[in-house]
């Protein structure tokens, strides 16, 4: 399901154009934005009842349930946004939810896009196989790329290119 927002832009004509007109218009483009995220994130939150915590999914169906991205990033995204986060326990360093983020120009733009975001998004755990357990909805906390942080999780997970750590915290949802 695809949902947009339709901007409309009046033009008046010769004898209307004035302040009064313009801010009217500019008061009824805001009530539509305003409209459609509060209906966007109804239907978000619709779609993340559905799964359970705990609950193991493929691939495939995280990506019909989230509405798109790749079924091979860690973090999928579309038109701008990143839909869930995919990430593999087998690095996990801690007890904190974080993920650690690698060095590819893919890796770190996805992260850069999910730090700017500033949503929750729904979080999976790699399973046996090909199935991921749904581990709830996230939102960031705090990124951090300071090298005495990137240095101690390096340490704790095993990995050696981390460019920054992106701390977790549970959207409550």
């Amino acid at each position: 399901m695809s949902l947009r927002v339709r901007e409309f832009v009046c033009k008046p004509s010769r004898e209307h154009a004035n302040t009064r007109t313009r801010e009217h218009t500019n008061t009824r483009t805001n009530t539509l934005i305003r409209n459609f995220k509060r209906v966007a994130v109804l239907v978000v939150y619709n779609v993340y009842k559905v799964m359970k915590k705990g609950g193991c999914y493929t691939r495939q169906e995280i990506r019909e349930l989230v509405g798109g991205g790749s079924v091979h990033d860690y973090l999928p995204h579309e038109k701008g946004r990143v839909l869930c986060a995919c990430l593999s326990q087998e690095h996990f360093a801690g007890e904190r939810m974080v993920i650690l983020v690698g060095s590819g120009p893919g890796v770190q733009a996805e992260a850069e896009i999910f730090c700017a975001q500033g949503t929750a998004v729904p979080v999976f755990f790699k399973k046996a196989g090909h199935l991921w357990e749904y581990a709830g909805m996230y939102k960031k906390e705090s990124f951090s790329d300071d090298p005495e942080v990137i240095t101690e999780y390096e340490k704790s997970s095993g990995r050696m290119n981390l460019t920054g750590v992106i701390f977790l915290k549970d959207a409550g949802i």
